[in-house]
């Protein structure tokens, strides 16, 4: 019993003593130091022993921020601790040159491109340039540009070998949700009037784009191997389609334009790719009541004396078309145009057999299953049994 007592004794002796050390644990108060990753104090705090950590955000305006050390605790340990960022300087990105990037680098199995740098005399350069460079990665490493739509569409491509996007699959810039990601539903601001050469060259994630009225020219291969992109609206403020703008866009389906066929025959298309229809299926216009219809019928105005070249190519659901007798030329009009049914001509038949055809396929006659024309007593006319004028 007495073996017992003392027993009993020094077991409750022991458990205070337990009780006492973990009290003073617990309200033990120790400091958390937050540094950059050269070691530049950002912050300091203090904590008792197991209260939640609560972290800084990081704001340095020369370093990407990558995130905190992955083995930084998440409550106060029993002790101080020094947790540091995981950042790099801005500088050490990419390869620069006075606002130009000149080549890419991988940090951490990822490219970065900046929006910005500081340079060595401190100052603040923005991007405006990426000029073709020789420093070419595995095409599944992903791109992040630490910028918006806006910022891309303010950068110039010397070649479509410049742009990331020639290159790499997913290319990550930050979107309307607030976050980083690729672009599917993409919308031009109003503060971007162009598109600039190779701008979205092979984004192989864009599914539609919407251009403000803002956007005046769309450049050369802007759009070019955008294999996933089926849906396009812009318009009448935009009114010059560069070179290629839309080749390779096989999967391109519903073309939008606010704006009617007076409007759409006013448009410089300078190849055949130039035209979103080149690829496109349906193209619809605005109407009177502000809907978009399937555009079946174009009548071009009867001042018109020519028609622009590609204005007419590869409307797959135009049926019906006609033209004032003014109409002098057809030069790379109407190639690919398989559903046209109606082609009528307001003249006469001598008036078009003076209208110069600069190919076959440029002609609405090489498509059209029925041709109509004016007789001489002012009566349209469907033309079965063609007699050729003595005029």
């Amino acid at each position: 019993l007495k073996e017992l007592t003392i027993g009993f004794i020094i077991g409750m002796i022991c458990m205070n003593l337990s009780l006492i050390v973990s009290e003073k644990k617990l309200t033990s108060i120790h400091t958390v130091t937050f540094s950059d990753s050269s070691g530049k104090v950002l912050d300091v705090k203090e904590y008792k022993c197991g209260d939640k950590i609560v972290y800084p955000d990081f704001n340095q305006d020369k370093y990407y921020f990558f995130g905190w050390r992955l083995d930084a605790p998440k409550t106060m340990p029993d002790h101080d601790l020094l947790i540091s960022a995981e950042s790099v300087l801005l500088s050490d990105l990419c390869y620069f040159n006075e606002g130009e990037i000149t080549g890419l680098k991988v940090y951490k199995n990822t490219i970065i491109i900046p929006t910005y740098y500081i340079n060595e005399q401190g100052q603040r350069v923005n991007i405006h340039t990426i000029s073709h460079n020789s420093h070419f990665y595995d095409k599944n490493t992903p791109v992040h540009f630490l910028g918006t739509i806006e910022d891309w569409c303010n950068i110039t491509f010397t070649t479509a070998e410049a742009n990331p996007m020639f290159h790499y699959y997913d290319v990550y810039m930050y979107v309307a949700s607030g976050g980083l990601g690729v672009l599917t539903n993409v919308y031009i601001p109003k503060s971007i009037t162009e598109i600039k050469n190779y701008q979205f060259i092979n984004n192989y994630h864009m599914d539609s784009i919407i251009f403000s009225d803002s956007v005046k020219v769309i450049g050369e291969k802007a759009f070019s191997g955008c294999s996933d992109l089926k849906k396009v609206t812009f318009t009448t403020g935009t009114t010059t389609f560069k070179k290629d703008a839309f080749m390779n866009t096989s999967n391109l389906k519903d073309v939008y334009f606010t704006g009617n066929a007076s409007d759409w025959l006013n448009l410089d298309f300078e190849s055949f790719d130039s035209s979103p229809m080149s690829s496109g299926e349906v193209l619809y216009f605005l109407n009177a009541n502000g809907i978009f219809e399937q555009v079946e019928e174009i009548e071009v105005p009867d001042h018109f004396t020519s028609i622009k070249p590609f204005t007419l190519t590869s409307i797959n659901n135009l049926k019906k078309l006609v033209i004032g007798n003014k109409i002098q030329k057809f030069e790379e009009s109407f190639y690919g145009s398989d559903s046209l049914k109606e082609f009528y001509y307001k003249g006469t038949l001598s008036d078009w057999c003076r209208v110069e055809i600069s190919s076959p396929e440029n002609s609405p006659m090489s498509f059209a299953e029925e041709f109509y024309c004016w007789n001489e007593s002012g009566e349209k006319e469907l033309i079965t049994n063609l007699v050729i004028p003595s005029d």
